[in-house]
């Protein structure tokens, strides 16, 4: 299902640095599915953090949709925050 609307991401980048001082002491994780009608603007946020060298993790899993990635990703959400979980 495509979406006539896509909601720009990259819009939450758009803070001055000054905002985004401390994003690197958070672990951050964007999932999407495949077939998800937002996967374009997830792709875009994804590329956009890599050029600001925002550190975060993307992953894209097959087969699901917008609604299916929220019980078809929570093995790798648990094994994510499990991985940078802070003493």
């Amino acid at each position: 299902m495509k979406f006539k609307v896509q909601p720009d991401f990259v819009l939450l980048l758009s803070f001055p640095p000054i905002l985004r001082e401390g994003w690197d002491e958070v672990a951050v994780l964007i999932m999407a599915g495949d077939k998800d009608g937002f996967i374009g603007s997830v792709q875009r946020l994804d590329e956009r953090m890599k050029s600001l060298n925002i550190a975060h993790e993307y992953q894209e899993l097959p087969g699901l949709d917008h609604g299916s990635i929220v019980t078809g990703g929570m093995t790798n959400v648990f094994q994510f925050f499990g991985q940078h979980t802070k003493p």
